[in-house]
């Protein structure tokens, strides 16, 4: 990768189209677009022999290599950074390397995977008419290309209407750069069942819906939905338009999104829950004047906090908390995750294990595990630098297990290195660290002296 791009700095030397197969590297393209593309530009247009002119000169084919690999290069960072126009742009420069110079250039390993690229672009935008002028223009070699027959496959599927093809392709593409479009393609496919469900069915269940747009989770399934719905309120956060149905679409919004927070923790989903909450926040603040109070406001605030201080982010945890009302500081989810961090901050851990069995609401206990297990790991850690060993049983009331079953499976995964033997647990020592230097007492009170009698002059 680092040569491909030095030969692109330093000029001629010859990329060979092997050499261009680095682009799609998912790693790559980041790492190579930073050093290519601030100078591409000034470089081609010193180049006398590229399209439409192609001028004859003794450096023709290598100045032609080195711009198709450049252009296939941005034809792949366009699909990576989802730039569509820009991919369009990009292949519209690319195109007469395939056609025009083609006799003049070896073939190139990305060119097949490209003119793919394009055609499920086109099938995505519903450019039905343009996808078989490609089409038409492609050799009977190119056709028989794995990357150009799933394009064709594809909008043969999506013409006969058969979705599930369509759908399950997506399992199947020939290349990872394809991944963008085909997910575009599905929701496309998807709003189309959807459209097609919406008038055929007064409802469906969960699993019945789940199962017709092929999705693989009721998560996936309640995401899509929310999307779905959402799209069509105006009056939601950030513009808030006026409207009849604000009240009504503003309270359904917050109601969806409680329920996308709560299934986040369900499915023990983070990201999802950072996502979530960070979606349903302005329901709690900016159009909290307008919607009735919800039952469920405290209790995801109060996750959210427990979330904050779980992920260790202390300072936002503190930020969260000063914005809320003295009201909210008063309810009791607010003042277990407060009373949590305390204990947490004191060093009290056997609090902080203790909580777990008096959680305000069922929905905390998966963060309140992950603390428990911080928890337990600091002490582990305490623990070990302390002791040679311990009994199992003190090494169970200190970690505070039920059992010296969850002792074993805990130090099975976590702690491999102890030795559990005859009912009692040894730690394997840590390296012995590097002996102390000794402390140079002496000359740092004389420097400290120094330095006081120095500012006494200068006062």
């Amino acid at each position: 990768m680092a040569h491909v791009g030095a030969s692109i700095n330093v000029a001629p030397l010859v990329v060979s189209s092997d050499e261009a197969a680095f682009v799609f590297d998912a790693e790559a393209v980041d790492v190579v677009s930073l050093v290519i593309f601030p100078r591409s530009t000034v470089m081609l247009t010193e180049f006398k022999s590229l399209p439409p002119l192609f001028e004859e000169s003794p450096d023709a084919v290598h100045e032609l290599a080195i711009a198709r690999d450049i252009y296939e290069h941005a034809v792949v960072l366009s699909v990576k950074t989802e730039d569509q126009d820009a991919f369009e742009r990009d292949f519209f420069q690319l195109k007469p390397y395939y056609t025009d110079a083609s006799s003049r250039l070896p073939p190139s390993p990305q060119e097949y995977p490209i003119l793919g690229l394009n055609l499920l672009r086109l099938l995505v935008q519903n450019r039905i008419a343009e996808f078989h002028t490609e089409l038409e223009l492609l050799s009977s070699t190119a056709l028989e290309n794995t990357c150009i027959k799933h394009a064709v496959e594809l909008e043969q599927s999506f013409m006969e209407g058969a979705y599930n093809r369509v759908l399950s392709a997506r399992q199947t593409v020939p290349h990872e750069t394809y991944v963008y479009f085909m997910d575009l393609l599905a929701k496309t496919v998807r709003d189309e069942i959807a459209g097609c469900s919406e008038k055929a069915y007064d409802y469906l269940s969960m699993n019945d819906a789940r199962q017709m747009l092929m999705f693989t989770s009721d998560q996936e399934l309640s995401e899509y939905i929310t999307e779905v719905m959402l799209t069509e309120f105006k009056s939601l956060p950030p513009l808030f338009e006026e409207s009849p149905d604000a009240v009504h679409e503003l309270a359904i919004a917050r109601d969806i999104y409680e329920h996308a927070v709560v299934l986040s923790v369900k499915t023990e989903d983070q990201d999802a829950f950072e996502r979530d909450f960070f979606q349903l926040k302005p329901y709690y603040t900016d159009a909290s004047s307008r919607l009735p109070p919800s039952p469920q406001e405290y209790p995801i605030l109060g996750l959210n906090l427990l979330r904050l201080l779980v992920q260790n982010r202390i300072a936002e945890f503190h930020t969260e908390l000063e914005l809320l009302s003295s009201t909210a500081l008063e309810n009791t989810c607010i003042k277990h995750a407060v009373e949590l961090e305390q204990s947490f901050m004191e060093g009290a851990y056997n609090r902080v294990l203790s909580a777990r069995q008096t959680v305000p609401h069922e929905t905390y206990v998966y963060f309140m595990d992950l603390l428990a297990k911080t928890v337990r790991d600091e002490i582990a850690g305490c623990s070990e630098k302390a002791y040679d060993y311990l009994s199992m049983n003190d090494a169970r009331q200190m970690l505070m297990f039920t059992s010296d079953q969850e002792l074993s499976e805990y130090i099975t995964e976590e702690h491999p290195e102890w030795e559990m033997k005859n009912g009692v647990v040894f730690f394997q020592k840590a390296k012995e660290s590097a002996p102390c230097k000794e402390i140079p007492s002496l000359q740092l009170i004389n420097q400290t002296l120094s330095y006081a009698r120095e500012l006494e002059r200068i006062v």
